[in-house]
């Protein structure tokens, strides 16, 4: 045990005036306890914010807007929506070079997106505008989430490319054999 140390049995007498002085707490063992919570620069003013749960009204609105868009684009009409434009739209995504054919389905994706969501959305949020809504996307670039994925493919050709990529059927990858076997039941003579 070192010197000046008390033992565990031992209590620790302060000065009095060590306390006045110093206004902070004891432990047990006699040793200061700071709240490092309060010091300066202990936390930032956005964690602050945060915490204390102070968000602009734009970020609560951006906020309810994706938790909408969440639940309208894992439902079963969304699915059938987004399968049955792909499947009609996928063929000019075959090759690598932008055509005006791809350009053109960009542009009726973007249509028939805003106009099966708008409808949606506004049954809840009276107040959304899709065009504003993507506007504001560009303040909120570092959002990652399958949400902000497929919201990408409305406002970057790129990324709508690459969605229909996905969807292009592969041709002449191989034969198909599937209705050559056929099976009969023997026949007795």
């Amino acid at each position: 045990m070192l010197k000046n140390q008390p033992s565990n049995n031992e209590s620790v007498k302060v000065p009095s005036m060590v306390k006045k002085a110093n206004a902070a707490p004891f432990n047990e063992t006699g040793a200061t306890i700071l709240d490092i919570t309060s010091s300066p620069g202990a936390s930032s003013s956005n964690e602050e914010d945060f915490i204390a749960g102070r968000q602009t009204v734009e970020d609560e609105r951006f906020d309810a807007i994706i938790g909408e868009l969440e639940d309208v684009l894992v439902s079963d009409e969304f699915a059938k929506f987004d399968a049955t434009f792909c499947k009609s739209y996928a063929s000019p995504f075959k090759g690598a070079k932008r055509t005006t054919a791809q350009s053109d389905a960009f542009a009726i994706w973007k249509e028939q997106v805003s106009d099966f969501l708008t409808p949606q959305v506004t049954a809840t949020l009276s107040w959304f505008d899709m065009e504003e809504f993507l506007l504001s996307l560009k303040s909120h670039p570092q959002l990652e989430g399958d949400v902000f994925d497929f919201l990408a493919t409305l406002v970057d050709f790129d990324a709508f490319k690459e969605k229909m990529a996905e969807h292009v059927q592969p041709t002449n990858q191989g034969l198909d054999f599937s209705d050559l076997l056929a099976i009969r039941p023997a026949s007795r003579k």
